[in-house]
């Protein structure tokens, strides 16, 4: 050994502590038990800290914990020695064991001193729960924005597929329209030339039976002649009156109306027009109405005009009035072919024909219904039909009543 280190080692000096316990050993283990069990938890403490530092490498402060962990292995060292003098008088190591923790736990005051300022700056859990809960309430805000994106990001593809399809749709009747118009520039073109193919033909025939002279036949054709000519005047009307609604021209002179009288002169003109068909009429009104009185006789014709024509098999079409404070409601009723409901949105639609094998046997330009509607909106009135097929139609409309 070197001979600088001799002196530490040199117990002949020195006598050993148990020497001082000699009259009471009892006394003597129980202060290096108490030592014992304080260096082992001592030496315990290091272990857990390194355990943590370990676990918890984000915590700041490192250098502190191993100052205090250097700390208490030197007490705790301390305290061995200290149990060793009992036997060996090694004084000059006890102090050397003392002074290196005098010296660490300095150290380690004055790092501690200069950490506190630091260490109050970290937050506290009540300060982290509080920060982690609005966090949370921001995280959650975000979410709920997110959805309601996403949402509103539905509602505008649901809106762009809806708008979408309405565009079909009105592509769809465009396109419809455009197949009534030709139909209908077909179907003038055929209704057209029939009634005069007829009038040549009975011009014909009468050419031939004027001599000799057979009054009764010359009249049957003059009647042939005037009934055609009444179709051919009938069809040119309605072709002028329907371009006269495209171009909003109809003229329409309101006036006051005795509904009563006005229904009655027009079922005695259609009741001339049909031998198997009897007008009834129900109902009166008290009141007067202010409209066109040409126009809407017209209308009530063309109602009755079809309840005539598409009811072939029935013997009775039912008129109805009845009235309440502020408009009349006139019922055209009859019991025929009916309409099938898939038409009844679009039966006063322009050039509209219901698209039935039956009805496609009967004429028309699909213009009549067109005309009344447009007759009874323009006089501030209502138009709507009700029918089933195979049952009959009933076909609506009102008219206001006169006020003051």
């Amino acid at each position: 050994m070197p001979s600088i280190f001799r002196p530490f080692f040199d117990i002949s000096s020195f006598e050993p502590h148990y020497v001082h316990f000699i009259d009471d050993v009892g006394l003597m283990w129980f202060i290096i038990a108490g030592n014992a069990l304080t260096a082992l938890a001592y030496f315990a403490i290091p272990v857990a800290l390194w355990y943590f530092i370990r676990k918890r490498p984000d915590i700041p402060f490192n250098a502190l914990f191993y100052l205090f962990s250097l700390f208490i292995l030197l007490c705790g060292t301390h305290h061995i020695v200290h149990i060793a003098t009992f036997w060996y008088p090694i004084y000059y190591i006890q102090s050397m064991v003392d002074f290196a923790t005098g010296v660490v736990s300095i150290i380690t005051a004055v790092v501690l001193f200069r950490t506190i300022p630091l260490a109050l700056k970290i937050p506290s859990i009540q300060e982290f729960q509080e920060k982690n809960e609005n966090l949370q309430l921001q995280i959650s805000k975000r979410q709920e924005a997110e959805a309601e994106v996403r949402t509103l990001n539905a509602e505008l593809e649901q809106r762009v597929k809806d708008r979408t399809q309405e565009i079909e749709h009105v592509n769809q009747e465009l396109r419809e329209s455009e197949k009534r118009k030709d139909a209908f520039i077909s179907m003038v073109s055929h209704e057209l030339k029939t009634p005069i193919t007829s009038l040549n033909g009975f011009v014909y025939a009468l050419q031939k039976e004027i001599q000799p002279v057979s009054t009764l036949k010359i009249n049957h054709y003059l009647a042939k002649i005037q009934e055609q000519v009444s179709k051919q005047t009938k069809l040119v009307t309605d072709i002028i009156e329907a371009t006269r609604m495209d171009q909003d021209a109809l003229p329409v002179q309101k006036n006051l109306i005795n509904i009563n009288e006005l229904i009655k002169n027009i079922v005695d003109e259609m009741q001339l027009t049909t031998d198997i068909h009897t007008i009834v009429v129900r109902g009166k009104s008290t009141k007067l109405v202010l409209a066109d009185s040409e126009k809407i006789g017209q209308s009530l014709s063309n109602i009755i005009s079809n309840a005539i024509k598409f009811s072939p098999y029935a013997d009775t079409i039912i008129i109805s009035v009845s009235e309440d404070p502020y408009e009349v409601t006139i019922k055209v009723q009859d019991f025929g072919l009916g309409i099938d409901e898939k038409h009844l949105n679009k039966i006063f639609n322009r050039y509209y024909r219901v698209d039935e094998n039956t009805e496609l046997t009967y004429p028309g330009l699909g213009v009549g219904l067109y005309i009344t509607a447009q007759i009874i909106q323009q006089s501030n009135g209502r138009i709507w039909v009700e029918s089933k097929r195979e049952e009959g139609s009933s076909f609506y409309f009102t008219l206001p009543v006169a006020q003051g």
